[in-house]
């Protein structure tokens, strides 16, 4: 062999025969007799040590350990005993020693380390790129800052010597790119980030089609973001990195590394700019870089964590508990797959921080404390490894301080171990470092309670927050997606110091901060939500209310973002929640302003949002079935997978979130395509109906309960009646709840104890009077109505209350008996009922015949029996002509819904289940288990007249969901039915019997017509009042719903 072998040229020809192998996944760039020729040819050019080039056998080893892994027999096991011989002169030489990562494939620059044991060479006159080399590995292994910036110095002169027209000048300036993005990530500089991404730029304007360095400066683009905060480079990332992807053959080695690179870009732009189409894209394409045949084993771990994180993040996002849920078991995976394929290139740590992440995300939704606990644990573990010089030690710091946040708001210590880890963590970070503001607003969130105390918190306390929330916003430009949450904090702030010093520029300053965060676009949905809140609040505090009004009917106009179509009941329901008492809030502002039809509006707009959608989309399909019958029934599909209910609190099935994107995905072009036929171009949506047109049979009385003014608005069909109600307090309200329940409950320990159960009475019989003189006889004075009429004579009026009032009995309220007036019922007065809102008491045509269906559970296991029912069954049966009968474990819920989907009168005598924290799991109990009001929600029946409901508390809402008046007896009136009479507490099995028995005979009459069950509820619980006047536990629990 001539000394003058071309050596570098031999490196490069095994360097592409490699890069042919990955690009395309043919077998014969590596295997074939030409390439070991190549590889011969190379070895026999380094006879000695001061002609052997490190780059030479970092060549040589990766490409004789891919033939070995490739090919068979003895040829193979020649290769391997080369690559052997190769590793160990690269050991003795240079003190690098190289590391089997158990692929077929194998890239120098990642699968090497330096033994720092070893001596390093003593030749001086090495060549450069054998120095360049050495220092990317050096630095590598060792983290040294100085070793990486003589690497960048050094690559800097070399691209600077390198001829225009020369072939190594790209690699040469993708490798500067690199190396520069690599010393700017550990020194924390932004300008050399953005040298690093001019590089890269460079690299790919001179090889465009290069797919290595298209992927080398998408990376860069996404590390140049967290740094900068430059957020036009997201798009850029995942636009480059896509290119990357598309240059590289589905079946290379390289496709899953590049995918994968990808769907971090995607996630990136996601989480930067609250993007949850970015999300759902890195959630359907990381599952093909999970299952590539060319996957690394040992990076599996890797693409796993980063799949968790885009469901953690778009959960959190758009409040989707599906996402939340399946992110943790998704880390779980991960944490194992480190387990068993252990490496060096993916960082543990990092995915045990992100397997915390989710845990406490859970946590904060879902409020599990063994998700607190185990997410705390997760922290500091990986704390206990690593120093005060661990670049990943302030992150770590602060997601400890986060979650050790959310512990109990009692619990001192851990507040102040949360601040400390905080400000441990602001000590640690350089000047200018981008996490710098994200630590601080989160100390600020730490210090200072949302509520503050009457008297403050300590001066000190105040000002430090107030310091360290101005810095962060100081610290963070508009268009960042954190500025929402900052300047939040920075209103939280300056309302303490109001607190302590009474400046009434502190609350200005509130105010303007809480309404740049409302109106900041790109600030999350909840960041917004509270900020509206906050705005209202303060701008109440200082008397504004147009100020104050602007802010809380804000969260109004959220609504449609924050509880769209496309998300789960329960995701919908966990939405709601957050509503909390803005939009009464609101309404109240309104009226403060002598607004109120506005006030109506809002309380329409924000209550029974869940049953309005039920509504709309029923009246929706019945358009679409007439008007484009062939795509109804696929809409009708989407609408069920999108709907479905889940009774899990964590979600097993993976993919679930995925199957429910690729629902939403084909909705919307769905959706799309029906609004282009004729006559449903608004579709699924339709006008507002007048208010004042659900009052055409009486005035339907709005009850709004607010801490700035409580009133009734009595909608009528000619305007609209406002009546105070200076008693009817938030605190007040809340009160006889908790008075009305505890009365209940105390029922059972009383049976056969007189005097208790006297107690039980009156203790319920001073709720109803509380409810008069606060509520109802105020309202009833106001319309003339306060007097008692025969029945049959008595108008009618509909209740829409709101907040906890929707757990009291308003038509039962009764006057005391006192000297200046006599004891009088609602009930004598007016024939009550209830509407969730306006608009859902549209008129709708009764059944043309009777087909009813008849459900009874005489016993039901787990459950106290019912004996009595059987028989209550059949009479009803007979008094209304016949019709389905389902007893015991004939009543299964498939037969129980299928019946319901075409009786037109229904009647359950059963027991039900109600779980006020989770109204939607309420049910009626069947033969094979509850059938909840989210199934029954579903239901569309034709000519549904009358549903009756002899089980328990079929007519009591939620805890948590008062204003979306989630029970039994409205989702069953919603769901098709006109009436929907039920009870809000439990009543006993002879009671419930001689009721039901009394109800059917009034309804059907002598002669087999029906008459109104609005009416026939009045009067069957104005007979029981006046059989039993001192137990209005039996009779002042059945209602009606309906029209």
């Amino acid at each position: 062999m001539a000394p003058d072998e071309d050596v570098t040229g031999l490196c490069q020809e095994l360097v592409d025969r490699m890069e042919g192998y990955r690009a395309t996944g043919d077998v014969r760039h590596v295997l074939g007799d030409s390439a070991l020729d190549t590889a011969a040819r190379l070895t026999e050019a380094l006879p000695g040590r001061s002609s052997v080039g490190l780059g030479s056998l970092m060549t040589l080893i990766p490409f004789h350990l891919l033939r070995a892994r490739l090919g068979a027999g003895p040829r193979a096991e020649l290769d391997a005993e080369r690559a052997a011989a190769h590793r160990r002169r690269l050991q003795e030489e240079y003190g690098i020693t190289f590391v089997e990562d158990g692929d077929d494939d194998f890239d120098p620059e990642s699968t090497l380390v330096v033994n720092l044991d070893e001596p390093e060479p003593e030749d001086e006159d090495e060549g450069v790129d054998d120095e360049i080399i050495r220092l990317w590995y050096l630095s590598t292994a060792t983290g040294d800052t100085r070793l990486l910036a003589h690497l960048v110095d050094l690559l800097r002169d070399v691209v600077q010597d390198t001829a225009p027209d020369d072939p190594l000048l790209v690699e040469r300036v993708a490798k500067l790119g690199t190396a520069t993005g690599r010393l700017a990530a550990v020194t924390h500089d932004s300008a050399l980030s953005d040298d690093a991404v001019a590089l890269l730029d460079l690299a790919v304007r001179l090889d465009p089609d290069n797919a290595r360095n298209l992927d080398r400066l998408g990376v860069q683009l996404q590390q140049n973001v967290e740094q900068t905060g430059r957020w036009e480079h997201l798009d850029r990332a995942v636009a480059v990195s896509l290119a990357a992807v598309k240059a590289t053959a589905t079946l290379s080695p390289d496709y899953p590394v590049r995918l994968g690179n990808h769907c971090a870009a995607l996630w990136t732009r996601g989480r930067y700019a609250n993007h949850v189409e970015s999300f759902d894209d890195a959630i359907r394409l990381l599952p093909l870089v999970l299952d590539h045949p060319h996957l690394d084993p040992s990076l599996r771990a890797g693409h796993l964590t980063n799949l968790g994180n885009a469901l953690r993040d778009r959960g959190q996002l758009v409040g989707d508990r599906h996402a939340m849920s399946e992110a943790i078991l998704v880390q779980e995976q991960a944490l194992a797959e480190m387990a068993d394929h252990p490496t060096p290139y993916v960082n543990g740590i990092g995915v045990r921080m992100n397997h915390a992440s989710a845990l406490l995300l859970w946590h904060k939704h879902a409020h599990h404390p063994d998700a607190l606990t185990d997410g705390v644990d997760l922290l500091l573990d990986c704390l206990d490894e690593t120093g005060p010089d661990h670049p990943m030690r302030p992150m770590l710091l602060c997601d400890l301080g986060n979650a050790l946040a959310q512990a109990d708001e009692d619990d001192i210590r851990a507040g102040r171990e949360a601040a400390e880890a905080f400000r441990e963590a602001i000590g640690l970070l350089p000047p200018g470092h981008p996490v710098a503001p994200l630590v601080r607003s989160n100390l600020v969130a730490t210090l200072l309670p949302t509520e503050i105390p009457p008297d403050g918190m300590p001066a000190e306390v105040v000002a430090e927050a107030v310091r360290h929330a101005e810095q962060a916003v100081a610290m963070t430009t508009e268009d960042d997606p954190e500025a929402g949450h900052r300047l939040n904090h920075l209103g939280l702030a300056h309302r303490h110091r109001h607190r302590l010093s009474g400046d009434p520029g502190d609350l200005s300053s509130a105010v303007r901060a809480y309404r740049a965060s409302a109106l900041l676009e790109t600030a999350p949905l909840w960041v917004r939500w509270n900020s509206y809140e906050a705005w209202g609040e303060a701008a109440a505090l200082a008397g504004d209310w147009a100020g104050a009004l602007a802010g809380f009917s804000g969260i109004a106009a959220l609504l449609p973002l924050t509880v769209g179509e496309l998300t789960s009941r329960r995701n919908r329901e966990m939405q709601l929640m957050r509503l909390g008492s803005g939009i009464r809030d609101a309404a109240a502002c309104a009226l403060r302003l002598d607004r109120p039809e506005e006030a109506v509006r809002l309380l329409e707009e924000g209550r029974g949002v869940l049953l309005r959608q039920l509504v709309e989309h029923r009246t929706a399909i019945d358009d679409l079935q007439e008007r484009a019958p062939d795509l109804a029934d696929e809409y009708r599909q989407l609408r069920e997978v999108l709907g479905s209910a889940t009774t899990s609190r964590i979600d097993a099935d993976h993919g679930l979130t995925l199957a429910r994107q690729r629902a939403a995905r084909r909705l919307i072009r769905l959706t799309e395509e029906i609004r282009r036929r004729p006559g449903l171009s608004s579709f699924p949506r339709r006008l507002a109906p007048d208010p004042h047109a659900a009052a055409a049979g009486g005035p339907v009385v709005v009850v709004n309960i607010s801490r700035y003014r409580s009133d009734a608005l009595a909608v009528t069909g000619h305007g609209i009646v406002v009546v105070p109600l200076p008693d009817a307090t938030p605190e007040a309200v809340s009160a006889r709840v908790a008075a009305l329940y505890d009365a209940l409950d105390r029922r059972s320990a009383a049976r056969g104890d007189a005097a208790a159960r006297r107690r039980v009475e009156a203790d319920v019989e001073e709720v109803l009077a509380w409810l008069w003189d606060a509520v109802v006889g105020p309202v009833l004075a106001r319309l003339s109505l306060d007097r008692a009429a025969e029945p049959g004579a008595r108008p009618a009026l509909w209740w829409s209350p709101t907040g906890e009032l929707t757990l009291l009995p308003l038509h039962a309220a009764q006057r005391r008996d006192s000297g200046d007036a006599a004891r009088l019922c609602a009930l004598d007065c007016v024939v009550s009922s209830y509407t969730p809102t306006l608009r859902t008491l549209t008129p709708s045509e009764p059944a043309a015949a009777r087909r009813p269906m008849v459900v009874a559970m005489p016993h039901t296991d787990g459950y106290g029996d019912l004996p009595a029912t059987e028989d209550e069954a059949g009479r009803v049966r007979a008094l209304l002509g016949g019709g389905q009968l389902l007893i015991g474990a004939e009543a299964t819920r498939e037969a129980v819904l299928g019946a319901l989907s075409t009786a037109t009168h229904a009647h359950f005598a059963c027991h039900a289940v109600c779980r006020p924290q989770d109204p939607s799991r309420s049910g009626l109990i069947t033969a094979d288990g509850p059938l909840t009001l989210a199934e029954l929600a579903g239901l569309t029946p034709e000519g549904a007249e009358l549903v009756y409901l002899s089980a328990c508390e079929t007519a009591r809402g939620g805890d948590v969901l008062t204003d979306e008046a989630v029970h039994l007896c409205a989702t069953l009136r919603l769901a098709g039915f006109r009436h929907a009479v039920g009870t809000l507490w439990p009543i006993g099995d002879r009671v419930a019997v001689y009721t039901t028995d009394a109800f059917y005979r009034a309804l059907v009459g002598n002669r087999g017509s029906e008459a109104s069950p609005r009416v026939v509820v009045n009067e069957v619980s104005s007979r029981l009042r006046d059989e039993h006047p001192d137990l209005p536990t039996r009779w002042a629990t059945l209602i009606h719903v309906g029209g």
